[in-house]
């Protein structure tokens, strides 16, 4: 309440938070699992309390105490033992510890950008007749022009040995692909523009915005990115 009363001013254009379903679907140590649970919620999901009406999806991961433990041991041992760290990664392949909450985000994203493009894809498409975004998402490792990091430099600019430097910067216009789910869905329901043109002007603007950035997956399993899993 008193947050309401002092952020807010008590304005009328509050919500309630119990109107608020707040599902978390992000988790990339447990990649397999998260991966089919967004799928779902995208593709099949229905709404499951009436009272709840604002969808929030969380498509992030936070830190694991693990995680948290082998960055400190990095910082401050004079030798290494990672095997530990890389294998909780839990992607075939990776041979990386994540040691900051940059390669997190990033690593998160890279597999991220699958599901949105894919759900956006098949319903601009007409593959499919519906699905389902949220009202909002958590996203980590945002960058220019609305895009999410997908690379393997992170941030401040720290680049891993034997990386591929063509994905070093990598990045998914996130921003934009949800903006264009909105314009796909409005233009596709009784609630069209003025005129079809318009319409077809702006899914042309957005599609010319997604293309800087497209879905970009690759082969680069010792640092966790593979093009051929988790499925």
């Amino acid at each position: 309440v008193s947050d309401y009363e002092e952020f807010a001013d008590s304005s009328v254009h509050g919500y309630d938070s119990k109107c608020i379903n707040n599902e978390d679907k992000g988790g990339i140590f447990h990649e397999v699992e998260t991966y089919e649970e967004q799928r779902e919620y995208f593709f099949s999901r229905h709404n499951v309390d009436e009272d709840k009406w604002f969808d929030l999806l969380g498509m992030n991961t936070a830190a694991e105490e693990w995680q948290i433990e082998s960055a400190l041991k990095l910082r401050f041992l004079p030798f290494h033992i990672f095997d530990s760290c890389s294998s909780a990664v839990n992607i075939p392949g990776n041979q990386m510890c994540p040691t900051s909450l940059l390669d997190i985000a990033q690593l998160q994203n890279y597999y991220n950008q699958r599901v949105l493009a894919e759900a956006y894809e098949s319903y601009a498409s007409g593959a499919v007749d519906e699905i389902h975004f949220p009202n909002a998402f958590y996203l980590d490792g945002l960058d220019v022009d609305g895009s999410v990091r997908t690379g393997t430099m992170t941030l401040e600019g720290r680049s891993r040995p034997g990386a591929l430097k063509e994905y070093n910067q990598t990045r998914y216009a996130a921003v934009d692909t949800i903006i264009a789910y909105n314009v796909e869905k409005v233009c596709k329901s009784s609630l069209k523009m003025s005129d079809q043109a318009s319409c077809q002007n702006l899914q042309t603007y957005l599609e010319g915005r997604i293309s800087r950035y497209p879905a970009q997956r690759w082969q680069e399993p010792a640092l966790g990115r593979r093009d051929d899993w988790p499925m």
